[in-house]
């Protein structure tokens, strides 16, 4: 059985390529700590410990909402402060995140209406195959997924949902940019197979690019009047979405195909997107590099800027 996750799937998606450099062979460049990989994992932590903070008071009758906000502010605090005294992140990426979170307690403090059931939890589920036409569905012997949940909440009605926190240079617009974000079916499909009965999932979304306006004030040797600060209903969007059963069979059902099929490919050919390839690929140059003078190329050139095979992560 070969356990395999949202991530590798994604990557198989956007380039086969990709994922033979990534997954197959194992390798691994070291962080600059600004790019978005990077920043998205401090955001994350500095999430992680909100939440847990506030989870731990939540079944505190003596507890009141400004001191459970103030102990979640508190804990997230010593996150960033860690992350400060160990050089983690460079401080313009800390900034960043400070920034993000602060805005954020602003607009959602406690979040009142939920209570929450679980901060970054991980777990191993099946993936199903139908049994030819019979309507009924088999567990797989070959492939399972690894999901990995920042978040499950009840709301006031106690329905559950799983949340997924994102940073973005823009948030989105509503739930159609989501139709084919296959990760939150993939995630939703997992929870019932915990034996839960989600709702659905929720699009957590910061925005990760501060106007001028937002790091300097009037005082500040950078400042000027033309700077303005990013209209706060515009930094934070949740979206919420919901699927059918149908929809979720199909979504595991393919990745499942998915990964079959890449297991008895002979070849691993680039996908090449003039966009995608540049933002969401960090084997750009050395995928160029060897198309242009062979694939031996493709892997000198990643040993020549640093990069690994790290055989030892997960």
């Amino acid at each position: 059985m070969q356990t395999v996750s949202w991530s590798e799937l994604e990557a198989l998606r956007q380039c086969p390529l990709k994922w033979k450099l990534a997954y197959d062979e194992r390798w691994q460049g070291q962080a600059t700590g600004t790019d978005a990989l990077s920043k998205g994992s401090c955001y994350h932590s500095v999430k992680e410990a909100h939440f847990k903070a506030l989870m731990s008071t939540q079944a505190d009758p003596d507890a009141t909402p400004q001191d459970r906000l103030a102990h979640a502010v508190m804990k997230a605090q010593e996150r960033i402060d860690q992350m400060r005294e160990a050089n983690e992140y460079p401080e313009e990426t800390v900034k960043l995140i400070e920034w993000m979170y602060v805005g954020y307690v602003e607009r959602y403090g406690i979040d009142p209406d939920w209570r929450i059931m679980a901060v970054e939890s991980s777990h191993v589920v099946p993936l199903y195959e139908p049994i030819g036409r019979t309507g009924e569905w088999q567990e797989a012997d070959d492939f399972n997924m690894k999901i990995k949940l920042d978040l499950m909440v009840t709301d006031r009605r106690d329905r559950l949902w799983i949340v997924d926190h994102k940073s973005a240079g823009k948030v989105p617009t509503g739930e159609k940019d989501f139709q084919w974000a296959d990760q939150f079916g993939i995630y939703q499909y997992g929870v019932w197979q915990l034996g839960y009965r989600p709702t659905g999932t929720i699009h957590n979304c910061s925005l990760s690019k501060p106007n001028k306006g937002d790091l300097f004030s009037e005082g500040d040797p950078e400042w000027k009047s033309t700077m303005k600060a990013t209209d706060p209903e515009k930094r934070f969007k949740r979206t919420f979405m919901d699927r059918t059963m149908q929809e979720l069979r199909t979504i595991q059902w393919e990745a499942l195909q998915t990964f079959r099929n890449n297991r008895a490919a002979l070849y691993h050919p680039r996908h090449p997107d003039e966009e995608r390839c540049k933002w969401k690929c960090n084997f750009n140059d050395a995928c160029n590099m060897g198309r242009r003078n062979g694939e031996e190329a493709t892997r000198e050139y990643l040993l020549d800027i640093g990069f690994s095979q790290e055989f030892r992560r997960n």
